[in-house]
């Protein structure tokens, strides 16, 4: 019960955190992920905030990859944009 209520603290921290982001000009993600898999050589959590709608989507499945592939978890958070990621796709290895 202690192991869950300091889950649900940080999680909502994690919340307030990202409820702050704003968009800022064009983002590669595919640039962000190699940025980040070299300064964290250890297993992290992504969150992918997009609308899908300005990014290139190759790239994008690319830089989700990536990131799985080296043994990271990955959330997308696309509230507005169009689903062209394939759902069937897995992207955990």
């Amino acid at each position: 019960m202690v192991q869950k209520v300091k889950e649900s603290k940080i999680s909502i921290k994690c919340l307030e955190i990202l409820a702050l982001v704003e968009p800022k000009g064009h983002s590669d993600a595919l640039v962000a992920v190699d940025y980040v898999l070299r300064r964290l050589p250890r297993s992290s959590f992504y969150v992918f905030i997009t609308d899908l709608e300005t990014s290139n989507i190759d790239d994008f499945q690319e830089a989700a990859s990536r990131a799985v592939a080296a043994g990271n978890k990955i959330t997308i958070i696309s509230p507005l944009g169009r689903p062209y990621l394939n759902p069937r796709k897995s992207y955990q290895m």
